[in-house]
């Protein structure tokens, strides 16, 4: 089985999707139902769910 995420950068990974709802429920105020709609719609949440480094937070670069 690929993993999408290499346990180097695993934790940033869910770090920066924790960070993210936080923002969005608690700092915006949008319902979770609401919000988590917008972010699959989105394709965000596919490139997330794949491990697409620019959206996960690691830096292509590295």
């Amino acid at each position: 089985m690929t993993h999408a995420y290499s346990k180097s950068y695993l934790d940033d990974a869910m770090q920066n999707l924790g960070d993210m709802l936080d923002y969005a429920l608690v700092d915006c105020g949008y319902a979770p139902d609401e919000f988590f709609s917008w972010f699959i719609t989105s394709g965000i949440a596919k490139k997330f769910e794949k491990g697409n480094r620019q959206i996960c937070g690691r830096n292509v670069g590295y």
